[in-house]
């Protein structure tokens, strides 16, 4: 048996088959082979056990492609350099790593949340903002998630996903905002933070409980229910996971996933979620879809913080891990609701405290022996969840605590077989450094690994742990310090280089850094541990038992099933002893030592913390394997180290690329996919797309879009450099309005430090498709802008803020001063401790709630140089605490006093601040007063500070002309244009400057490019007709001219065909003219000669047949006879036809045939033939099919002239004086026409196609003429200005409580105001100036109102009708609306109209069944339309929802303004 390169082979129903013998004993050096291994795990892989996990964040891991990195709000806080942005790593670096991963031997891969994210500092992807697409900042041209997903299996890998069920950004989620309602929408997209806030923390906005509203968990709400029902931090928002509508809505995203082919998804924040809400919903329909799509081994484990070593965190079962690994009571799920959130609400609340009993939770023996056999396991209890092993976890200070916790834990799991293990992550560290990456040492990590890939569990490496990288830095502190200070630094520098692997743990062509990687320590031993664990069974998925074992870390394994029988003794760090074991052969699989066993006792010597043997049991099913790895520093039997590496190795590369089409034509704003597809099979299948001018057309995974009018090339290219191209015409699109301006309401702004103020952005014309704008600052550090165009002042300087139109490059900008606010108070703070970061945290604590000027950490202090910080607090704010902190160090907590400012965090105390203490700064010059630049040119600036000791000596930069030549915030000059401009360097201390005075050059004229394509002499031989392409750059006009014939002017790439009137052997010039851009002539001739056609002295005369093989036979043969039955083309069955492009089969034969009386019949030489006996005649280009001869096709074409009428438009005039609502026809409008001529194709007579020509308007349209009145009647305008309720209840009397945004009463004390009523409902007149007040409708007597006690009013909404439920609408139509009514003669709950006119149908309210009405008081239905439908001759159907009963049930009824309708039409 042979193996493929990259893949692994399953041999179905086969034991393990092995190239050679392996007879270990002490001094065997023979190891088992890479080919016999990699048989014996595929042999044997059949569920998630057999993997094991290498864990790693991808932004922070390689970076494939750095195009797509990006820095978010927050880098620039934690100091992050521009060369280490927090979204760095990406999809492509990942596939580019593959080798590597697979190389250590993992034979899977997790990764963090790939979901759109959305917040200050969300390279992590836990703060997501759209569960349904993947964040493009990951993705790069040619490489996207399922890109990464093929790559990955293509390596015979998996992949899981780490996957967000409680939470969301803390903007919510799109989808999620949308089946909310408008209410939420607008409250939660906010940005303003305590806005959005109070949509958790009170329900604010969201009345279909789309989140929790129970505010943050703080203190103990994180050990008890609480957890489960409250915010879990103030940089996301928790979802109501009960409610119908969330979870159906996260199930429906996430099956999207399992459809690409993910492998396993990692669940985070489990313990926030119910356990019946994952068992009933979440859990068995995305198992189900995984299943349904072939993926039988689809695994999900959940992430169930639990900080200790206790089996019952907290002891609170509800809250522990190896809950979640059981299934929940039936009793329980059967009483779960599909559609009512408050009774799924009480029913968690219920099975969390009956729960609660920690003396009556189940228990399992499935992960133990019974004895020494393997058991079947049961599992009718168990969750489709499995757990991250969070006591293991938090125990892995040493191995030895680890691996008693988990036996002590092991039996309340329903299997820890399945339970994922791992040292640290990206969250927390073992027990006593929870906050650091494990810092234990390189031997205590080599021991760990060693229990952790032999004992149950899956093991699994948080990325970057083979080289103990980051080893005791801080796992994460967000904003407050430089990733790369952090367990989330970049990984990228060590996997510089080249490996190539061809199956796990095999791998060669190394170089570069990534050699090193390889070859250190851990990651020798990792190889060495992913070795054993495939080489062995029992150790990926057997029970065990520590029963008649002495040693400290010593267990049996064993696994059987149908075709394996693996049993193994391993014995870790130290001797062991096991009593009571089968008797037979032991083979130990890291030194090859052989031990025959006949007492049912085994001693295993291990020497070195680490090491250990692995006895393995020849068994008739699975033969013990000998030894499968050479000596490392770890693993030994204490002879000499053996580096693992393959050497120099072959590679299967690309050796050829096609494309689904070669050439596209596509509008403007509108795109086309086309695929690529790279061979051979197990090649790297990676393809990289470019469009040559992007600016014509762009492409992005082959999806390739047009942008503005015009042509351009897609090319695609493999990895090892095959190409192929792609040409694009882009067509204009009259369907889309393009921008053609952009401008600012302020074109200057001047701000305190900490002051906002929003920018508005008006694009031209106001109807454009494209509205979308981008925002920038040169100058984030002076004044930062987001992406609604909010300038937020930062410290004193200058910046500009650009907005640029998505579509065109319109821009403009606005210039932005940043002064000190003088009346801030300044506080001060010496950094004795030398913290990388200082933050200031300063509150209220006066008040309740307390005011605060940041969340925790605070705000970052500003560095002034020897060790003084400083903060500016607001001079409205009233702060009287503070602390300063660097993330993880603080102080106590402060009192401010403004009469001693400064605090030194050496002596612990305060006092005043000295300006003495810093020195200002004098003056500054630069290293040059004047410069002299070519466009694109960029020089660097030099300024000098004196004193050289000065105490803040940071600078701005600023260009006078910044549309001439641009600064950057360091000094760095760049040219853009011709002219002059002054470059200032301003000090921030004392605002000394010095200028630079810069003139860019005009940029030299490029000579022009003249000629003809691929043609590099001045002659050119044709032999007919030729089409030549002509080339033409860097002038102002181009020209050609044939012979005497007249100039025509060309543009490049236009092409010209010559040779149609030229004489054979005889020859024209070519003469090409053009102007430079210096108004210089350049011509270029050429001689075109047309070559004389000789004719062979004897013309071979042939003739081709054609079958169309119907059958699709695999091989079509024709055999001939002629008149006297000679075989023309061989004895039966002839010879073998060709297929070609079309399908049909062709033969070419002597024209000769024709006049032979030949006949002819078609086979597959398998028993099928046409026809059964005497062959068809052959005629010559004749195409047969079963029954004989095919008639050709006669086909001519036609020019058709066509007079259609052009309809007339209406136009309308406002009326002040005419009653709103009516209108007048002031002329009539007449109809045009115009002649349309119309190539026609027919074939055999009958019309094929139709292709329009020309077309000329013979007579214009005459528009019609409307005057439409806007007189508003008295009785309107009074509607206007009140608020109606329906009284549904019927109450005597109905009062409204009004009160404004700061929740001052309006219209009296409870309980307000007594309501008025007319024809529309009671209502109440309000101020037209109420902005932000709300209303309670309520009926003193009864004590009912309208919403119910606890809740927030409804908000107003002047001139609407309210009900109880709050929903509400106008009480009259809108300027230019009407209101249609329909009486609902069934009794109907609810009813759509639908309308309809034109030709072709145009739908204004959508397709079938068009839009739904509201449901008025009287029962019927209303819905406000435009008035403009009475002019377009609309059609209106009304309709039941879900049925199929509509009225009228044919030709709608005719719009008609204020229209009323029964059933039967308009009254």
């Amino acid at each position: 048996m042979s193996m493929v390169l990259g893949a692994s082979i399953i041999v179905p129903n086969m034991l393990p088959l092995y190239s050679q013998t392996v007879s270990a004993n002490t001094q065997n050096t023979g190891i088992l082979s890479a080919k016999d291994r990699g048989i014996l795990y595929a042999n044997s892989r059949t569920d998630f056990r057999d993997e094991t996990i290498y864990f790693l964040i991808t932004t922070r891991f390689y970076d494939g492609d750095s195009n797509n990195n990006a820095r978010t709000s927050e880098d620039k806080k934690a100091n992050n350099p521009e060369s280490d942005p927090s979204w760095r790593g990406d999809f492509a670096g990942l596939i580019e790593q593959l080798d590597y991963i697979k190389a250590l031997g993992f034979t899977a891969i997790w990764i963090t949340p790939v979901v759109q994210n959305n917040s200050g500092y969300d390279y992590h992807g836990y703060h997501a903002s759209n569960f349904n697409a993947v964040d493009y900042r990951y993705e790069s041209n040619g490489v996207d998630y399922q890109t990464l997903i093929d790559a990955v299996h293509a390596k015979g890998m998996k992949i899981i996903q780490d996957v967000v069920f409680n939470h969301t950004s803390n903007f919510g989620e799109e989808g999620l905002n949308e089946l909310g309602g408008e209410s939420l929408k607008t409250q939660i997209s906010s940005n303003d933070y305590p806005t959005r806030n109070k949509v958790v923390m009170n329900g604010t906005g969201d009345p279909l409980n789309i989140y929790h509203h129970n505010g943050f968990a703080g203190g103990g709400d994180w050990d008890n229910y609480e957890a489960q029902r409250k915010t879990i931090a103030d940089d996301c928002f928790d979802l109501e996971t009960e409610n119908p509508l969330v979870y159906n809505y996260l199930i429906d995203a996430y099956k999207k996933y399992i459809n690409m082919g993910v492998d396993g998804f990692r669940v985070d924040t489990v313990k926030h979620l119910s356990r019946l809400t994952l068992n009933t919903t979440f859990l068995p329909q995305l198992q189900g879809a995984a299943e349904a799509n072939g993926n039988n081994d689809f695994y999900m484990f959940g992430e169930i913080c639990t900080k200790g070593h206790d089996v019952w965190y907290r002891d609170a079962p509800p809250i522990s891990t190896s809950f979640y690994t059981w299934d929940t009571d039936a009793s329980y799920k059967a009483r779960w609701s599909d559609t009512d959130l408050a009774t799924n609400e009480k029913l968690v609340e219920s099975h969390y405290l009956d729960h609660m009993n920690t003396g009556n939770q189940p228990t399992s023996s499935n992960a133990f022996l019974n004895g020494n056999d393997y058991h079947a396991t049961d599992y009718s209890q168990k969750s489709d969840l499995g757990a991250i092993d969070f006591q293991m976890h938090w125990s892995f200070d040493n191995a030895n605590q680890a691996f008693n916790t988990a036996k002590s834990q092991d039996p309340y799991f329903n299997d820890a077989t399945w339970n994922v293990v791992y040292v640290d992550s990206h969250d927390y560290g073992p027990d006593n450094s929870q906050t650091v990456r494990y810092n234990g040492g390189t031997d205590a990590w080599a021991e760990n690994l060693s229990l952790m890939f032999t004992f149950r569990g899956i093991p699994t490496l948080y990325y970057g742990s083979e080289v103990e990288f980051q080893a005791g830095k801080p796992i994460d502190v967000g904003p407050n310090a430089p990733l790369s200070a952090t367990g989330r630094a970049y990984y990228g520098g060590y996997l510089e280089g080249n490996v190539d692997t061809t199956d796990f743990t095999e791998f060669g062509n190394l170089s570069g850094k990534v050699a090193e990687t390889l070859q250190a320590p851990l990651s020798q031993h990792i190889i060495r541990l992913n070795r054993l664990r495939q080489a062995i069974p029992a150790l990926r998925k057997g029970q065990y038992s520590t029963d008649g074992i002495s040693g400290n870390m010593a267990f049996k394994r064993r696994y059987t099933d149908d075709k394996t029988d693996s049993f193994a003794l391993v014995a870790i760090s130290g001797n062991a002893t096991f009593s009571g074991i089968p008797n037979g052969t032991y083979v130990d699989a890291v030194t090859g030592d052989t031990k025959v066993v006949s007492n049912g006792t085994l001693t295993a010597q291990v020497s070195g913390k680490g090491n250990m043997k692995v006895y393995v049991l020849n068994t008739s099913k699975t033969p013990a394997t000998g030894r499968v790895i050479p000596n490392g520093q770890y693993l030994t039997d204490g002879g000499v180290v053996v580096p693992i590496d393959n050497g120099q190795i072959s590679v299967l590369e690309p050796t050829n690329l096609e494309v689904s089409t070669s050439s596209v034509t596509i509008k403007e704003a509108t795109s086309t996919k086309v695929t690529a597809k790279v061979s051979p099979v197990g090649a790297s299948p990676i393809v990289k797309w470019t469009s040559k001018n992007p600016d014509i057309a762009t492409v992005s995974n082959g999806e390739i879009t047009g942008v503005s009018v015009g042509k351009t090339t897609v090319t695609v290219k493999t990895t090892n450099g095959i190409e192929k191209t792609i040409q694009v015409t882009v067509e204009e699109n009259p369907d889309i309005i393009k921008p053609t301006s952009i401008t600012l309401n302020k074109n200057s702004l001047t701000l305190l430090t900490k002051e906002s103020e929003q920018l508005q952005a008006k694009v031209e014309p106001e109807n454009t498709t494209y509205p979308e704008v981008v925002w920038e600052s040169s100058d984030p550090t002076v004044a930062k802008v987001d992406e609604s165009g909010k300038v937020t002042a930062l410290k004193p300087g200058t910046a500009t803020i650009t907005v640029t139109s998505r579509y065109g490059n319109h821009k403009a900008q606005c210039e932005v001063t940043v002064e000190k606010n003088t009346n801030a108070t300044t506080i001060y703070f010496k950094n004795t401790a030398n913290w990388a970061t200082v933050n200031a945290y300063a509150w209220d604590s006066t008040s309740n709630p307390n005011p605060k000027n940041a969340a925790w950490p605070g705000e970052s202090m500003v560095a002034l140089g020897d060790g003084i910080y400083s903060i500016e607090l607001s001079p409205e704010t009233n702060y009287d605490k503070i602390i300063f902190n660097n993330g993880s160090q603080q102080t106590k907590d402060l009192s401010i006093d403004v009469a001693k400012t400064l605090y030194d965090f050496g002596s612990s105390s305060w006092s005043t601040y000295e300006s003495a203490d810093v020195k200002a700064v004098e003056s500054v010059s630069l290293n040059q007063a004047s410069l002299e630049l070519d466009i694109d040119q960029s020089e660097q600036l030099t300024a000098t500070v004196t004193p050289s000791d000065a105490t803040n000596k940071r600078l701005s930069w600023t260009s006078s002309q910044s549309d001439i030549a641009t600064v950057s915030p360091d000094g760095l000059v760049k040219a853009i244009k011709a002219g002059k401009t002054e470059i200032t360097v301003t000090t921030v201390d004392g605002s000394h400057v010095a200028t630079c005075q810069v003139t860019v050059k005009e940029a030299p004229v490029k000579p022009v490019v003249l000629g003809v394509k691929d043609q590099s002499t001045d002659t050119i031989d044709i032999s007919d007709t030729e089409t030549l392409t002509l080339e033409v750059a860097n002038a102002k006009t181009a020209s050609y001219k044939l012979g005497n014939g007249p100039a025509v002017t060309f543009s490049n790439g236009q092409t010209i065909t010559v040779g149609q009137n030229l004489a054979a052997g005889s020859s024209v010039t070519l003469t090409l003219a053009a102007t430079s851009l210096d108004n210089q002539s350049v011509t270029k001739t050429y001689t075109i000669t047309k070559k004389k056609v000789e004719l062979p002295e004897e013309p071979i005369t042939q003739t081709t047949i054609y079958f169309d093989n119907p059958d699709n036979w695999t091989d079509v043969y024709a055999y001939m006879y002629d008149a006297k039955g000679n075989h023309l083309l061989g004895a039966w069955p002839g010879t073998k036809m060709t297929k070609e492009v079309s399908g049909a089969y062709a033969l070419n034969v002597p024209s000769t045939y024709s006049t032979l009386g030949v006949k002819v019949l078609f086979s597959n030489n398998k028993g099928g033939q046409f026809p059964q006996s005497v062959g068809f005649d052959f005629v010559a280009k004749g195409t047969y099919s079963k029954t004989g001869l095919k008639v050709a096709e006669e086909v001519t074409v036609k020019e058709e002239v066509v007079t259609e009428s052009i309809p007339f438009e209406t136009k309308t005039v406002e009326n002040p004086e005419v009653d709103k609502g009516v209108t007048n026809t002031l002329s009539e409008g007449k109809a045009g026409s115009k002649e349309i001529t119309y190539k026609v194709t027919y074939k055999n007579g009958v019309e094929a196609s139709r292709e329009k020509v020309k077309e000329v308007v013979v007579t214009e349209p005459t528009p019609k003429v409307v005057e439409v009145g806007t007189k508003v009647s008295v009785d309107e305008e009074k509607i206007a200005t009140r608020v109606y309720f329906s009284n549904p209840q019927k109450w005597n009397k109905v009062y409204a409580y009004v009160y404004d945004q700061k929740g001052q009463p309006v219209v009296g004390t409870w309980p307000g105001k007594e309501m008025t009523k007319d024809e529309h409902g009671y209502y109440i007149e309000l101020s037209v100036d109420l902005v932000g007040g709300r209303i309670i409708f309520n009926n003193p007597e009864t004590k009912v109102q309208y919403p119910t006690q606890n809740q927030a009013g409804f908000t107003i909404e002047l001139g609407h009708l309210y009900d109880q439920t709050g929903n509400h609408y106008p009480v009259l139509p809108e300027e230019g609306f009407t209101r249609i009514q329909f009486e609902n003669p069934g009794g109907w709950d609810a009813a759509n109209v639908y309308a309809y006119y034109g030709n072709p149908i145009q739908s204004p309210l959508g397709a079938w069944p068009g839009k739904p009405m509201i449901k008025g008081n009287d029962g019927h239905f209303f819905i406000d339309l435009p008035e403009e439908y009475a002019e377009k001759n609309v059609k209106i159907l009304f309709n039941k929802p879900n049925s199929n009963v509509q009225f009228p049930s044919a030709v709608g009824f005719d719009f008609k303004l204020d229209g009323q309708y029964p059933k039967d039409g308009l009254k």
